[in-house]
């Protein structure tokens, strides 16, 4: 398997936190300006506007709010914890 010769740079993954978003790879000098723009539209404008119109607290949530949970949950504290759905959304799903 070729992902073996990258086994001794980089452990394996144990945490995934999964966001909306995409990526196009390419060298910067041949970054298609159209689809810099699109990431950009999806990360940081959709988002908002989704998310914020019908949330029952109108603000954005703070990157510290996702990364305190996050830290808990690969924490020793939380070694226990499987298969658990934890929203941080602001009410939103409450809706």
């Amino acid at each position: 398997m070729r992902t073996g010769r990258y086994r001794p740079r980089f452990p394996p993954a144990l945490v995934l936190v999964n966001n909306a978003g995409f990526q196009h790879v390419a060298p910067v000098e041949e970054f298609p300006e159209e689809v810099w723009q699109r990431m950009l539209q999806v990360m940081l404008q959709v988002v908002q506007t989704v998310m914020l119109a019908p949330a029952a607290i109108q603000r954005l949530i703070e990157p510290e709010e996702v990364a305190s949970l996050a830290a808990y949950l690969c924490s020793e504290e939380a070694s226990a914890v499987t298969g658990a759905v934890w929203t941080i959304d602001l009410g939103w799903t409450a809706r």
